[in-house]
């Protein structure tokens, strides 16, 4: 697809071969079915995670995905640009793709501040899918949503694509409180965003 810019990891001798909007590696024995992603980077493993030579595996998983600019395309909806160390939700639902191709047991890790000023109460809902994983409650003496949240098989779709899904009861904008002329209905600074797996 256009705009990919696999120049790096071509120059290496790698071919890749686009399937269902994705791009997987041929390399050695046939495909392995790691994707690449806007600026090369590898952000999923194998479907045998065996094959894999964990220096190509780069920084990921594990990697924190929530604030780097490069890996914008995983946030389908809901939200805006990177401001360096978080990402706000800016709608009452906000969606992240992640593609997980990997087998192996996987958790979630989460982590941000619910926009909860004065005596504001925000509720959260996070589904994997159609599931609902969890629920949180934010308001501005607790207002930390941290999680580590177990994937199950289920969870990823056929396309290989885990849908995460955040529902925000009552965002609303700095404007409406006089705090800024931020007009954008401000959810979770999302901070934190990892899959960790075990690979064997």
């Amino acid at each position: 697809p256009s705009g990919w810019q696999l120049g790096a990891h071509a120059a290496r001798g790698f071919s890749f071969t686009p399937v269902a909007g994705w791009l997987f590696r041929n390399d050695f024995d046939g495909p392995v079915g790691i994707l690449a992603v806007d600026s090369g980077q590898w952000v999923a493993g194998p479907a045998d995670p065996q094959t894999l030579v964990a220096e190509e595996l780069g920084d990921f998983p594990g990697q924190n995905l929530a604030t780097d600019q490069d890996l914008k395309g995983l946030f389908i909806e809901g939200w805006s640009d990177s401001e360096g160390s978080f990402r706000w939700s800016d709608r009452p639902e906000s969606a992240i793709w992640i593609p997980h191709f990997s087998t192996v047991p996987a958790t979630l890790t989460i982590a941000g501040r619910g926009y909860t000023p004065g005596d504001h109460r925000l509720a959260v809902e996070l589904r994997f899918g159609d599931r609902l994983a969890a629920k949180f409650q934010l308001d501005s003496k607790s207002p930390f949503l941290t999680a580590r949240l177990p994937i199950q098989p289920g969870d990823v779709d056929r396309d290989g694509i885990l849908r995460i899904r955040l529902n925000f009861d009552s965002p609303v904008s700095p404007a409406s409180f006089n705090e800024s002329g931020d007009t954008r209905l401000l959810g979770l600074a999302l901070s934190e965003l990892r899959i960790e797996t075990t690979l064997p």
